[in-house]
């Protein structure tokens, strides 16, 4: 007779699974590791007001509050995705912040690839691609030092990651652009989340004492899929701006700047904001 089986559960991460994958620099790290948690990159804001050093780092497995570019919600739901921050205080400006977010897209790219071997991409700025979708979100929020200029006095790094699809699909909102970088009963009884945590952090540390080399921006550089394609420029809610014609990328400059041709033949950069590609 044949026996039903019970549907596997995803494996549970722990602060030891996930130490246990992490190597190098990032084995110095505070890890933290929770269940569910308001907002992975809240709570260490706290931490940095409260003057917690350097290095500590906040994984979970749900988000009942969490943030997105500009003010928006972020999509967290329990069992399918993976959310993480990490909480630096660099010896850098405000005006080269841009590095540590556009080092955070390398360093999933790599994870994703490293745990899973599937092929990753970035769309300007931050947005990390799979198989077309967009399956990583990545928000930078930082502190200056009063009466210090621009000079940052700490910095977080949240990233989060759409591991699995949601078995209902995702929600109608973002359903055009979300994707996952698994089925929604596919590998379910392995630690993808705590590797891919660990991954995400080991390769972000070995990036990061060396951020204003610029070293990493080669492979960013080579992982965007926005270098060639015309596109049009958006504004803060995410619209299309109407009175801005098409603009063709030609390169991506040393602080991440996207440099592009408009139709008359003028070239600049834009510092700021967000694109849409259009279709061929």
């Amino acid at each position: 007779m044949n026996e039903i089986s019970e549907p596997s559960k995803t494996a549970k991460m722990s602060r030891e699974d996930v130490y246990s994958y992490l190597t190098g620099p990032a084995r110095q790290l505070q890890l933290v590791v929770e269940d569910t948690v308001t907002s992975t990159n809240d709570l260490l804001k706290i931490d940095a007001a409260n003057h917690v050093p350097s290095g500590k780092a906040i994984v979970a497995a749900h988000q009942t509050a969490g943030k997105g570019r500009r003010g928006r919600s972020f999509y967290s739901p329990d069992d399918t995705g993976l959310y993480l921050s990490l909480l630096v205080r660099p010896d850098m400006s405000a005006e080269d912040s841009l590095s540590l977010t556009t080092a955070a897209a390398v360093a999933v790219c790599k994870a994703i690839e490293t745990v899973l071997g599937v092929e990753t991409s970035i769309k300007w700025v931050n947005d990390v691609y799979c198989r077309g979708r967009k399956v990583t979100g990545i928000l930078t929020e930082a502190g200056t030092i009063p009466g210090q200029g621009s000079k940052l006095s700490w910095a977080v790094i949240g990233i989060g990651v759409n591991v699995w699809a949601p078995k209902g699909g995702f929600p109608e909102d973002i359903r055009h652009i979300a994707g996952a970088l698994l089925e929604p009963d596919q590998r379910r009884d392995e630690p993808i989340r705590s590797r891919l945590a660990a991954a995400i952090l080991n390769e972000y540390m070995e990036i990061y004492p060396d951020l204003l080399t610029q070293h990493y921006m080669d492979e960013y550089r080579r992982r965007s899929f926005v270098v060639g394609k015309t596109v049009r420029l958006m504004d803060v809610d995410h619209k299309i701006i109407e009175d801005q014609p098409p603009v063709t990328v030609t390169g991506i400059g040393d602080r991440a700047e996207l440099i592009v041709k408009e139709p008359d033949g003028h070239v600049r950069t834009i510092n700021s904001g967000e694109v849409s590609l259009l279709l061929d």
